[in-house]
């Protein structure tokens, strides 16, 4: 690191940038800002990076370390399935696999609250209208359990009120069945990267 360099600590490069925190260590992790690290492991920003992106200059999306060291094979992402129909639940159980994610499947709300109790899962994908309960409720626990869950409401049910519910609840995007697999994958894809850029960032 040079010594005749100002650098900031993410927070007060935040204020510096005038964007959220959270907003900056999302940048940082995705590559779009450069910087350096003390000895101690923390990011610095330099006053030059700061000042370019000021001045609106394009914010490059850089190689991190974090990218460079990753893994050729990646962990699975983790996802709770819930839906009481069973072949619409094994066919999209087997999808997701398919895609290289391991998949935990339950029919009910206690079977799906039993799963949330033991493990943490990276994406849900919930049906509404289950034998024992509804999504919208399953959803606010999933949510006051872990805030950066991500969630999907998958349902048959194509009602504006529904929507509006299920996201008030919790659920990050609402997806009408049955829907294009294609738009259903690039959903949960979005969705898992959200997560991981989150999960890197709190760690600054």
């Amino acid at each position: 690191m040079d010594e005749g360099i100002e650098r900031l600590p993410p927070r007060e490069a935040a204020k510096q940038l005038g964007v959220a925190y959270p907003t900056l260590k999302q940048w940082i992790y995705s590559g779009k800002i450069r910087t350096t690290k003390t000895l101690g492991g923390h990011h610095r920003i330099s006053r030059a990076e700061i000042e370019r992106i000021n001045r609106g200059e394009p914010i490059e999306v850089l190689e991190t370390e974090q990218q460079q060291q990753e893994p050729v094979e990646k962990k699975k992402a983790q996802i709770l399935l819930v839906d009481d129909v069973d072949d619409t639940r094994l066919l999209l159980a087997k999808l997701m696999r398919d895609w290289g994610h391991q998949v935990a499947q339950a029919s009910t709300c206690t079977e799906a609250l039993s799963y949330i109790e033991g493990e943490a899962f990276d994406l849900y994908v919930i049906d509404n209208r289950l034998p024992d309960g509804n999504g919208i409720d399953l959803c606010r626990r999933i949510r006051a359990r872990d805030p950066e869950a991500q969630i999907i409401f998958y349902s048959a049910v194509d009602i504006d009120t529904q929507k509006r519910e299920a996201m008030e609840a919790g659920a990050q995007t609402y997806l009408i069945k049955p829907s294009d697999f294609d738009l259903l994958q690039g959903t949960i894809k979005r969705l898992l990267d959200t997560r991981a850029i989150t999960a890197k960032a709190s760690d600054i």
